[in-house]
């Protein structure tokens, strides 16, 4: 029916409503209208794998002027199943009102999950959606428990005369497990701990993946065999863990000796005859380290010892030289139950010492320290030094770098043992190591020097040691260098450019050629202030290379015996003047 505006007016005035067309309140003449409003856009939850979240809670609202109808709230999307909803929404709310919905979050994985949660109603605008983001994080490891391990539980001391004491033997306390190690205590007690002390570096708390070292000294108060032991106790251990310690006490103090061996050309031995002859007169056990063993005679002569009953123990280098020492290891292996040979621990970038130590713990204990490798090819042209000596607290101090060395290496059809460079190397009266003692040792025969200084060394790659030569010859003091110009061919590139800096601060520097026939120099040795109260002879095994003093096992002699001192200037005297000014 068409709307009459008099009919209009006149129901109007009846019954004040309005009705032409449209729809409105009796009183006001507002549209009735239904709204849904959602408090976000979105919603992020995080929970660990199979863990509920926190509840994240959306607030929905009727904004419209009149009752919402038909609430209903669902999840989808292709991870709804990892979240979960409750709500105080009813089907119908009232204008103005508001409720909750609560969502938790559940995740199966290390993931990003979504979701979508929509709320459908009679509200004009319908459904509103709320995006849902889930981040699953892995369930946190508690820590393991701490752990105290010892790198041995015996420590055996060389015989000592009674009165002295023997060079300090160390063991190492270590935490490899994931807490830290508390409670630690170290006591000293035993039938016989008046002739043994002890030290440590261990606090009462240990972190986890730290060390510490206990080190025990043995000073004989008698000449009998003595028993003590140092007990540590943790929260490790329900009771305390043991290191026995025994020592030997001597009736009479041993008059050290020393004898230096020259080998190559003008003015040295071509062969390893005195060698052959240290080793054959062993009558209980041989304890070698070599760079590289390739003499087929001398690893004879080893096996030859083995078939004897004399126990004999070789490590070989195997970071760089593995391949050249196979033969001998392999050989020495299966000589008998007497020979073992064992390829050197690979964390040292090499084990380059070189050293022979005959009846450790007997009276004819004696030890070869060299420069030389046992390698035929070379004797007849390369300079070297040997010098074998019985003091016994570096007979000891070497014998128990050893042993540490031996444990860490590969033994035969076995698997390589834990590093031990944690481990610090005794050095009895006169030894240098690396790492540990070479690099202060080298420089301060160096930056000591006040009058002279005579060295033959293989290498000079080193910027400290170039740097500290250089000071000494614009300091006045008169520095020959004798050494052989590498081509770039050979394992060790030219050292040209140092060379030009020594001599530009004034240091003489001669050099052999290259070649294989020429006189090689292999050497490492020093001469400081020769015939002064200053005076200091180093040799050994260790090269002016960053390597070789800080990063591999080496091994030199400090040298004070007249005879021994005199051999090395002069050698190396000769060699300084025989060679080509650079």
């Amino acid at each position: 029916m068409l709307c009459n505006k008099f009919a209009v007016v006149a129901l109007s005035l009846s019954f004040g409503i309005i009705g032409c067309g449209g729809s409105s309140t009796a009183a006001t003449g507002t549209p009735l209208q239904s709204g849904a409003t959602l408090s976000g856009t979105t919603l992020s939850l995080t929970s660990t794998i199979g863990t509920a979240s926190s509840t994240g809670s959306i607030t929905l609202t009727n904004s419209g002027n009149t009752t919402l109808t038909g609430v209903a709230i669902t999840l989808a999307g292709t991870n709804a199943s990892s979240f979960a909803e409750t709500t105080t929404c009813p089907s119908t709310l009232a204008a103005g009102s508001s409720c909750s919905i609560a969502v938790v979050f559940t995740p199966a994985a290390a993931t990003t999950y979504t979701a979508t949660l929509s709320v459908a109603s009679s509200a004009t605008s319908t459904p509103q959606t709320i995006t849902l983001t889930g981040t699953g994080t892995a369930a946190s490891t508690p820590p393991t428990p701490a752990q105290a391990v010892l790198s041995t539980t015996t420590i055996a001391f060389p015989g000592t005369a009674v009165g002295g004491t023997a060079t300090a033997m160390s063991v190492t306390l270590s935490n490899p497990g994931g807490s830290t190690l508390t409670a630690i205590s170290i006591t000293l007690g035993g039938a016989s701990p008046a002739n043994f002390a002890e030290t440590t570096t261990c606090a009462a708390t240990l972190a986890a993946g730290s060390s510490c070292t206990i080190s025990a000294t043995f000073t004989p108060a008698a000449a009998a065999t003595e028993i003590a032991s140092i007990s540590v106790a943790s929260s490790a251990t329900t009771l305390p863990q043991t290191i026995t310690l025994t020592g030997t006490g001597t009736s009479s103090t041993t008059t050290v000796t020393h004898t230096l061996y020259v080998y190559g050309p003008a003015g040295g031995a071509t062969d390893v005859s005195n060698l052959y002859t240290f080793i054959n007169s062993a009558t209980k056990t041989i304890d070698m380290t070599m760079y590289e063993l390739q003499d087929t005679t001398f690893t004879g002569y080893l096996a030859t010892a083995c078939g004897k009953g004399i126990k004999v123990r070789v490590l070989l280098d195997a970071s760089l030289v593995k391949s050249n020492n196979t033969p001998a290891y392999d050989q020495l292996n299966t000589s008998g139950a007497n020979c073992s040979a064992v390829f050197s621990n690979t964390a040292f970038q090499a084990t380059h010492q070189k050293t022979i130590t005959i009846d450790a713990g007997t009276a004819n204990a004696q030890t070869a320290i060299m420069s030389l490798n046992l390698q035929t090819q070379y004797y007849s042209t390369t300079r070297d030094f040997a010098l074998i000596t019985n003091d016994p607290a570096d007979i000891a101090a070497i014998e128990a770098t050893f042993a540490a060395d031996i444990a860490a290496g590969t033994p035969y059809n076995g698997t390589q043992g834990p590093s031990d460079l944690s481990y610090t190397p005794g050095t009895g009266d006169d030894l240098i190591l690396s790492p540990t003692t070479a690099q202060a040792a080298m420089l301060a025969l160096i930056n000591n020097a006040k009058k002279t200084i005579t060295l033959e060394n293989e290498e000079m790659g080193a910027a400290n040691i170039v740097s500290a030569l250089e000071t000494a010859c614009q300091n006045g003091v008169t520095v020959h260098i004798a050494m052989v110009n590498s081509s770039t061919s050979s394992p060790y590139s030219s050292y040209s450019t140092q060379f030009k800096a020594l001599e530009a601060a004034g240091c003489g520097v001669r050099t052999y050629p290259d070649t294989t026939t020429g006189l090689y120099i292999h050497a490492k040795a020093v001469v400081a202030d020769y015939g002064l109260s200053t005076q200091a002879v180093y040799m050994g095994s260790i090269n002016y290379s960053n390597a070789s003093m800080t990063e591999n096992r080496e091994l030199g002699i400090y040298i004070t015996d007249t005879p021994s001192v005199t051999a090395i200037n002069t050698t190396m005297t000769n060699d300084y003047a025989g060679a080509t000014a650079f």
